[in-house]
């Protein structure tokens, strides 16, 4: 994949042979795989230049807090509307 077609802030990032596999996941969309590999990156002190980058790449996959709760906030409210029209169904 050319660097054009790359996301911007992977170019960012530190070039490393033990990031590029993160990188590679990350682009193929496959997480499960980021996820695993992120391990031994996140095991480094703090302050590890790969572990930050590592970290980037995990918050990058992680969903939205506020979609989170407008998710939950939706599901509330339909459990709500569902309820009442079952109570005061004829």
């Amino acid at each position: 994949m050319s660097d054009v077609d790359r996301a911007a802030f992977l170019a960012e990032l530190p070039d490393s042979a033990e990031l590029r596999p993160l990188c590679v996941a990350f682009e193929q969309g496959d997480y499960a795989a980021l996820r695993r590999l992120a391990v031994p990156l996140l095991a480094r002190p703090e302050g590890d230049e790969l572990r930050e980058a590592a970290e980037e790449l995990m918050d990058r996959i992680e969903p939205d807090p506020i979609a989170k709760r407008l998710l939950f906030a939706s599901l509330a409210l339909f459990l709500i509307v569902v309820f009442i029209a079952y109570a005061h169904a004829p």
